[in-house]
């Protein structure tokens, strides 16, 4: 896992990254979503998943004021309704980065890496820093183990050491986790726990009755940082409270309307340099070959008819 990190933290900070490919005239970098995420679906499963559990739901939103629509999308995007929760040891990944302090103990996780002496005491600083992260986290999955009688060694999480159904940090757990069904204890692989805990968190983060769209993308941010990911969660709960599939979050700006199908506008008469025979005898008096109409006065030096007028 620290490998993993360090490999991130090595591309962020030295290789360079690609122009990135200009944005669609119809696209705003503000309302983009994960697109592959905003499916009939997704709204199927959301919807079960709502329906299955909607005693939970209902005690939170009456708890937390949180629309259920937001905390059932928040955790499919994390989750998929806690179907995959992560193939790693919880437990195991953060003690493996807490004890990876040095370079020589994560040498064969960054040996793909083009390090160079230079970068000694960046790799020094990061390791140190991210080993004491992970020994704090270490140390608040295991008192929350032992305070709600869990088994720390057999967690699944990620490669990072979030756990549950919504993906919390342990560091979370003491602040925001929440005992949703009222056993006496909290667990987030517990889907009443892990809805509780997801408002709970929304809620100390600012969501409130009344918040604007806008509002709800900064609180949803402080779960995770990325602007298409909060944009993901608004657009599938505004389906959801909808009733149908929408394609960006509820401010996005309307799409102009297509001018296909618009009657095209008249091309402009295209200039002749002689009138067909039809029009001269339609213009010319039987018998009055070549001559002007009988009582039309000649114009000196007449030009030729401008096109609108052939």
């Amino acid at each position: 896992p620290m490998g993993v990190k360090i490999t991130e933290l090595y591309r962020n900070n030295f290789e360079r990254k690609p122009p990135a490919t200009p944005a669609a005239p119809q696209e705003n970098a503000k309302y983009r979503v994960y697109k592959k995420l905003l499916t009939q679906d997704t709204l199927n499963k959301c919807t079960f998943y709502l329906n299955d559990h909607a005693a939970a739901f209902a005690n939170m939103e009456t708890t937390y004021g949180v629309p259920k629509e937001t905390v059932a999308a928040l955790i499919f995007v994390e989750t998929r309704l806690g179907t995959y929760l992560g193939t790693e040891n919880a437990f195991w990944s953060l003690a493996s980065m807490a004890a990876a302090n040095e370079p020589e103990r994560v040498k064969d996780g960054i040996a793909n890496l083009p390090l160079t002496p230079a970068h000694d005491a960046w790799l020094q600083e990061k390791l140190k820093d991210k080993s004491n992260w992970a020994y704090k986290e270490l140390k608040a999955l295991i008192t929350h183990c032992t305070v709600n009688n869990l088994d720390p060694l057999n967690m699944p999480g990620s490669v990072y050491g979030a756990i549950g159904i919504c993906q919390f940090m342990p560091s979370n757990l003491l602040p925001y986790g929440a005992d949703g069904d009222g056993d006496g204890t909290i667990d987030l692989f517990n889907p009443a726990d892990a809805i509780h805990s997801v408002a709970r968190y929304l809620k100390a983060h600012g969501w409130k009755t009344g918040i604007t769209v806008e509002g709800q993308r900064n609180v949803i941010k402080r779960y995770n940082n990325l602007t298409a990911y909060a944009n993901t969660i608004l657009t599938i709960a505004d389906s959801l409270a909808s009733g149908t599939l929408k394609t960006a979050p509820p401010d996005a700006p309307t799409p102009k309307a297509s001018k296909a199908g618009a009657p095209k506008k008249k091309a402009a008469a295209k200039k002749t340099k002689k009138q067909p025979a039809d029009a001269k005898k339609a213009a010319t008096p039987a018998g009055k070959k070549g001559k002007a109409a009988p009582g039309t006065p000649k114009k000196a030096g007449a030009k030729k008819p401008a096109p609108a007028q052939q």
